[in-house]
């Protein structure tokens, strides 16, 4: 079953790269585009600095969604130090679980502000729904909560395994 969820989990992850590629080269041709614009031409895009920093949120948290798949996001891992390797993979699943609920609630609040920006229609400079910009809010709040989520089932089984050739009654559940 882990198999599986790890090929949908890898197949989101080429999304979310590929988004991120796209989005990155926009906000590129539309910054350069800008400043050869203003000076050049002593002119520039009304929307385009509004549209570069809503592109900057959508990158930076696709890429929060990446790190946390690939273990690259911010920690402080103390307790590596402090416990006893064979209880490791178990403190790393609650902290895991723990990090995925807050998640989860940061989530449910981006889900209510997504909600207000869509009941009070209120638009972006280019004219696009302010849902557009701040859509990628819950979106990726959910996505970094079932990666860690899935962490912890993955640091369960880990704990669960016993080493090769080791008969340890301290490693069962």
């Amino acid at each position: 079953m882990l198999k599986y969820i790890d090929r949908i989990d890898d197949a989101w992850a080429t999304v979310e790269r590929a988004l991120i590629a796209v989005l990155l080269l926009a906000m590129l041709l539309l910054a350069v585009f800008q400043v050869v614009l203003r000076n050049g031409f002593d002119t520039g895009i009304e929307w385009a600095d509004v549209t570069v920093r809503h592109l900057v949120l959508w990158v930076g948290l696709l890429g929060a969604s990446i790190a946390a798949k690939e273990n690259r996001h911010l920690s402080v891992d103390i307790a590596s130090r402090i416990i006893p390797e064979k209880w490791y993979h178990l403190v790393d699943s609650i902290l895991s679980l723990v990090t995925a609920a807050v998640c989860g609630l940061l989530f449910w609040a981006a889900l209510l502000f997504a909600r207000f920006l869509y009941q009070e229609g209120t638009g972006t400079m280019v004219g696009l729904p302010a849902l557009l910009a701040g859509g990628i809010l819950p979106l990726a709040f959910i996505a970094v909560a079932l990666r860690f989520a899935l962490r912890a089932i993955r640091e369960v089984a880990a704990f669960k395994k016993k080493p090769r050739g080791e008969d340890d009654p301290t490693m069962v559940l």
